[in-house]
């Protein structure tokens, strides 16, 4: 009927009357032939809601769409939250206006219902991103530990209010390095590097775990907090002028071999019991994180090793 008489936005009010007068009648006939088939109220939308937005756009409000890459379940904000239509879709929302509705918000806005500073549970979101454990700062980092078994709030980290939440200038130190311990308890990788020992492969030991020189001596500062990768600053205050360009030289050198190695690994026959002992001492290598600073000659030697082992 309305498309017979025209658009309904030549006159909303009674395209609104039409389509719940309709709505009623076409519930009745259906009830009398028994039928349980039930339509897209969406007369009875329009009126809850009371947006003029759905007489054109019907069903608009139960479907979920991509924004920005998630999903964006109008019913959740419109129907549940009680959303205005033009509180996304911003400037031109008269329907006689070109393109009216087609400016949306950008993403930034949703953080004024989304991110409040709170201690909301960010779970009911963003379950799917915290289920596995991500890589930061080539670390893998579980969430939940932190969430259900050390109580951390989700803002301890994410503290930064923005589009991504990004993560800047955590220092994981507040928490894990308070004080100083038995380093090798969870960093077993880098104690046994700096020590010189890899299974059954026993190599040199760095000369400074030979001095007795611990890990406290590199990863704090004079203010006792933690520092997860010094720089090259920290070997000049004790070695002198220069030896920055020795640590460069090391992780250049152990970088450079690490790449060779992984391209050697995918031309190997996989499945082959050396590959997988030479892709063991990459793997062991890499975890190690520090690219010789922490042993040069026990990386170096195993590398060397494992290139042995594939040719």
């Amino acid at each position: 009927m309305l498309g017979a008489h025209g658009n309904p936005i030549h006159n909303l009010e009674y395209a609104r009357a039409l389509l719940s007068q309709a709505g009623i009648q076409l519930e009745e006939a259906l009830g009398l032939v028994e039928s349980s088939y039930r339509p897209h109220r969406m007369a009875s939308a329009v009126a809850a809601l009371g947006s003029d937005c759905l007489i054109c756009h019907a069903g608009v409000e139960a479907r979920t769409v991509r924004f920005f890459d998630k999903a964006m379940p109008h019913a959740r904000h419109v129907v549940d939250g009680g959303m205005e239509c033009g509180r996304c879709h911003r400037e031109g929302l008269e329907p006689d206006e070109v393109g009216h509705g087609s400016s949306l918000i950008d993403r930034s806005a949703c953080q004024g219902c989304h991110h409040v500073r709170s201690r909301a549970d960010c779970r009911l979101c963003h379950s799917d991103e915290i289920a596995e454990p991500i890589l930061y700062e080539r670390i893998e980092f579980p969430h939940m530990p932190h969430i259900e078994v050390g109580g951390l709030y989700c803002t301890a980290c994410h503290h930064r209010r923005g589009a991504a939440f990004p993560i800047e200038d955590v220092n994981c130190g507040r928490c894990h390095h308070r004080e100083a311990a038995e380093c090798e308890v969870c960093h077993t990788v880098q104690a046994e590097m700096y020590r010189g020992q890899y299974r059954s492969h026993q190599g040199v030991q760095n000369p400074m775990a030979v001095a007795g020189i611990d890990c406290s001596a590199c990863h704090w500062d004079s203010e006792g907090r933690a520092v997860v990768r010094p720089g090259a600053d920290r070997c000049v205050e004790c070695h002198g002028s220069g030896y920055d360009a020795v640590m460069d030289g090391w992780q250049q050198g152990i970088g450079q071999g690490l790449a060779e190695l992984e391209e050697a690994l995918g031309q190997a026959e996989s499945g082959v019991e050396a590959s997988q002992s030479a892709r063991a001492i990459l793997e062991w290598v890499e975890n190690d994180g520090s690219r010789g600073v922490h042993n040069f000659m026990l990386a170096d030697s195993l590398l060397g090793v494992a290139r042995q082992l594939i040719e």
